[in-house]
C-alpha cells in the first residue's frame, strides 16, 4: 500500500524526519513549511533515495494548514481510498 505523508514542518521542525531512513519506495514525503521555518537538515533527506516534495507557503495566520489540507484533498483525488495518508503535525 502507497502511504503519503504529509508533513507541517512549521510546527515539528527536523524532529518530524526522525525515522525518514526507514521509509520504503511505497512511502512518499510532503514537506510543507514557510520561508520563516526553513530550517531543514538536508542531509537526513538526501541521504538515501527518498520520494520527497518540499511545498514552501506564504506566511499567514493558519496558511501552511490550509495548504497543506487542500494538498491532501488533491492527494486524495487522484488517489483515492486505496492509499493511506498520514499527516505529522502538532497541531
Amino acid at each position: 500500500m502507497e502511504v503519503y505523508y504529509l508533513i507541517d514542518f512549521e510546527n515539528v521542525h527536523n524532529e518530524g524526519l526522525e525515522n525518514i531512513d526507514s521509509l520504503t519506495k511505497n512511502e512518499h514525503l510532503y514537506i510543507f513549511s514557510t520561508e520563516n521555518a526553513l530550517n531543514i537538515r538536508m542531509d537526513i533527506l538526501f541521504s538515501r533515495g527518498i520520494d520527497m516534495k518540499g511545498h514552501i507557503v506564504p506566511a499567514g495566520k493558519q496558511s501552511l494548514d490550509m495548504h497543506l489540507a487542500a494538498y491532501l484533498g488533491y492527494l486524495l483525488g487522484i488517489h483515492g481510498k486505496e492509499c493511506a495518508y498520514v499527516i505529522i503535525s502538532k497541531d
